[in-house]
């Protein structure tokens, strides 16, 4: 309905106004139209060729970086090269496993002095002997070079408190030792 209504409005509006005069140089202006849209498109043509020239003398009389000439590796270089990783990879995972075995040494003191039996002193003191033998051990465990000292007091351990915890955490240290001692010694043959 409101449509209707701004249709008749609209019509009416030109019924009241004379449709406008033509003007006698109507073809020349079309004609001059025609023409500047022609001229511009035209120099935006010229414009885009003449950058696309420039770029491509610029590009063409820009050096080209020679390739370097890379010397094919010495074998016996490389050798020398894979033998010094894996050595450092050893090394690394030997101390890798000496942190992990202080941690798990760490746990187990840690464990075994909350959980002694505080009825019998002699037992709790035995404890802690164990416990104080089994942590020295730990730290000569962390040097290769007193890692026979280690093994040798972890035995005395074993021998010397055989019923507490701290001889039986020693023993799967042994354990421990000697098996991760023959997976190694696989490795290497």
């Amino acid at each position: 309905m409101q449509t209707d209504r701004i249709a008749q409005l609209l019509s009416e509006a030109d019924a009241d106004q004379p449709s406008p005069p033509l003007h006698d140089d109507l073809a020349r202006r079309v004609r001059r139209r025609r023409a500047r849209h022609r001229a511009v498109r035209g120099a935006t043509a010229l414009l885009l060729i003449v950058t696309i020239g420039a770029l491509s003398v610029r590009m063409l009389s820009t050096p080209r970086p020679t390739p370097i000439a890379v010397a094919p590796p010495d074998p016996a270089q490389l050798r020398l090269q894979c033998a010094r990783l894996d050595n450092q990879a050893v090394l690394y995972e030997r101390v890798a496993d000496l942190i992990l075995l202080n941690e798990r040494a760490v746990a187990t003191s840690r464990t075994l002095s909350l959980e002694a039996s505080a009825d019998d002193p002699a037992d709790v003191q035995l404890e802690r002997s164990a416990l104080i033998l089994l942590r020295q051990g730990s730290r000569l465990m962390e040097h290769p070079q007193t890692k026979d000292q280690a093994v040798d007091l972890y035995r005395q351990i074993v021998r010397l408190f055989p019923r507490t915890r701290g001889g039986q955490q020693a023993k799967k240290k042994l354990d421990e030792i000697s098996s991760n001692s023959a997976a190694w010694r696989k490795e290497q043959s």
